[in-house]
């Protein structure tokens, strides 16, 4: 990597990090709107935490902010999506808001 904080191609990289990992928003909307969290995995959310956590680990042994950025990034949007589960299955079991199944 160059002296410089970021080229063009490193932009594309964050901009792609941040577009794929902002996919899972709407879920944790529709989460938090409805009240229904069964449906999510927690076995999903723990193999994404472990490979985010690989990737943080890789991209800051290689000095690519890129990585580093978009992976923490991912391990803050599962952290909201599986608190969010928790916090449901916890605390709102039996007051589950069905507000529209169509969103």
């Amino acid at each position: 990597m160059s002296c410089h904080l970021m080229d063009g191609i490193e932009l594309v990289g964050f901009l792609g990090g941040f577009v794929s990992i902002s996919a899972a928003i709407p879920q944790i909307y529709k989460c938090v709107i409805t009240g229904h969290t069964t449906d999510l995995s927690y076995a999903t959310n723990i193999v994404s935490y472990i490979g985010s956590s690989i990737y943080t680990f890789y991209g800051a042994s290689i000095g690519h902010t890129a990585i580093v950025a978009c992976s923490l990034y991912a391990i803050l949007v599962n952290t909201v999506l599986l608190s969010t589960k928790l916090y449901f299955e916890a605390f709102m079991k039996d007051h589950v808001r069905i507000i529209d199944e169509e969103m």
